[in-house]
């Protein structure tokens, strides 16, 4: 945007930034979609759980992949993505672009949630875990994320994974149901 724009009005430049937070929304759930659609089939689900729990136990390693004014990427996270993208059946070069992409928009979104006041306690995070353990338990597609589950050593290795992630993504989530009513 020009600086000769951005200057004409302080009320136009207010919905620039409206229109950012509705933009990053509207990715995180076609990310979620893509989500869901490429995991449809059984054994790709096998394939991503199998990594799941492998990279649950193996991740101690905090190797800094970039790093930018608030926010650090790491190895595993861009390997993790690269990984769900190649399973899902992208070249390694496109996973790639992919990943760091993803990553650099997850991190964003995070870095904005804290910036703004939102967190997770433990018990938002189990809260949360226990409506989720109802939804798959009823859900159609439960079997694609039992799929998953069983790669774990027990379920209960499996939420403790989730849990993890949800320190991250709950916030997130947080700040776009609060976008969302704004707009």
């Amino acid at each position: 945007i020009p600086i000769v724009f951005r200057l004409q009005c302080k009320k136009g430049w207010d919905n620039m930034k409206k229109m950012r937070y509705v933009l990053m929304i509207a990715a995180v759930f076609v990310l979620a979609a893509g989500s869901i659609w490429a995991l449809a089939d059984p054994s790709v689900n096998a394939k991503w759980g199998k990594y799941l729990a492998e990279s649950a136990q193996n991740n101690d390693k905090k190797d800094i992949y970039a790093v930018g004014k608030t926010a650090t990427i790491y190895v595993s996270d861009i390997e993790k993505a690269e990984r769900y993208y190649t399973i899902s059946g992208m070249s390694e070069q496109d996973a790639h672009e992919k990943a760091y992409e993803f990553c650099k928009e997850k991190e964003a979104l995070y870095q904005e949630a804290v910036r703004l006041g939102y967190s997770a306690t433990k018990e938002e995070i189990q809260e949360y875990l226990s409506e989720l353990k109802t939804a798959v338990d009823t859900a159609a597609n439960s079997a694609d994320f039992r799929a998953v589950m069983e790669q774990f050593e027990s379920e209960e290795k499996y939420w403790e994974y989730l849990g993890e992630v949800y320190q991250k993504d709950l916030p997130i989530q947080k700040m776009n149901q609060d976008k969302e009513k704004e707009f």
